[in-house]
């Protein structure tokens, strides 16, 4: 592998990597944003909306699947359960 292919890789993994953690921190935000409204009979579609995209942008970037907490809360795990 030549050094610019090399340097294109480690680029292109840096840019995941900070879209992944990107999305997992305003998933955390949006799961405080929905407890929040559900607990005073809010309307949470679009926050939910958005929390499914960003979780729809890291499965793209590596294999997760969600598992739905109560007060409409998501846990995002790897397929080796991290």
């Amino acid at each position: 592998m030549s050094l610019s292919m090399r340097e294109t890789a480690d680029a292109n993994i840096a840019r995941n990597v900070q879209v992944v953690n990107d999305a997992l921190k305003r998933i955390q935000s949006l799961n405080g944003e929905i407890s929040g409204l559900n607990e005073v009979s809010g309307n949470t579609a679009a926050l939910e909306d958005e929390r499914q995209g960003l979780i729809d942008t890291i499965a793209n970037i590596m294999p997760v699947k969600d598992i739905r907490r109560d007060n409409s809360q998501v846990d995002i795990i790897t397929e080796s359960g991290v």
